[in-house]
């Protein structure tokens, strides 16, 4: 079974982040860190809390050495 667009999408925007961080010299802690604060910002705004993942994302493998 594929994946849809949108996943292909998110997979590479994920990807593409994950470069972006490891060339800035953030730690994986770092960027969760990040993420908590900016997914607690939007449900700040939304006025709701946002549903979380179960499951980890096939893209939490680490990102290969360049």
């Amino acid at each position: 079974m594929g994946m849809n667009l949108d996943e292909v999408l998110a997979e590479v925007d994920e990807w593409k982040r994950a470069v972006g961080d490891e060339m800035a010299g953030l730690s994986i802690l770092e960027r969760h860190e990040r993420d908590r604060q900016a997914v607690s910002w939007l449900e700040k705004q939304l006025g709701k809390e946002l549903p979380r993942e179960t499951t980890p994302r096939r893209s939490a493998m680490p990102v290969p050495e360049m």
